[in-house]
């Protein structure tokens, strides 16, 4: 059996759309359509990256992480925004999940991003307990930073599921 962790290019988008709809599932069903992932995978990789987690050739797992962007107004404030990485996803497929496969895709995206010289990376994720990335997050030494949320708002895959949820910010320093 064979494992790796790859970037993901243009001609794997697939993989990338493939891994991204996991969150039109619980706990999110956020109404992605496929134009809107390809949308969001042009985003992400003009200046941040995405990997693929394989098993046999096939992607189980994604992460994502790019530049902090102050146009996106996170409610997050650093001296020196330059250095500063943005985690933005990481997600595993079900049937894969407890596998260790989140941990080592957030450990491969921290390496990465240490190599490119960034000192500290923050994230957002769903309140404490409704996520699996917060607490593969703390694991690796992600601090939450209390009292820093924002809204986000959704369309919904189903109607009785609100468009707005609560993000809760770590960060740490590399």
């Amino acid at each position: 059996m064979t494992r790796n962790i790859k970037e993901i290019t243009y001609t794997e988008i697939q993989d990338f759309i493939n891994a991204f709809k996991v969150f039109r599932d619980a706990p999110y069903y956020e109404d992605w359509t496929e134009k809107m992932i390809r949308e969001e995978y042009e985003l992400l990789t003009q200046k941040g990256h995405v990997y693929g987690y394989y098993i046999n050739g096939k992607c189980v797992g994604i992460v994502t992480f790019r530049p902090m962007r102050l146009e996106d107004h996170p409610p997050v404030h650093y001296d020196n925004p330059e250095v500063v990485a943005y985690l933005s996803d990481i997600t595993v497929f079900q049937n894969y999940r407890g596998k260790g496969i989140g941990t080592k895709l957030m450990k491969y995206a921290l390496n990465m991003i240490k190599k490119e010289g960034y000192e500290r990376v923050y994230m957002k994720t769903l309140e404490v307990g409704k996520s699996m990335s917060y607490n593969i997050a703390v694991r690796q030494g992600f601090k939450l930073l209390e009292g820093v949320t924002s809204i986000d708002r959704m369309k919904r895959c189903v109607k009785d599921r609100k468009e707005e949820d609560l993000k809760i910010y770590l960060d740490m320093s590399l």
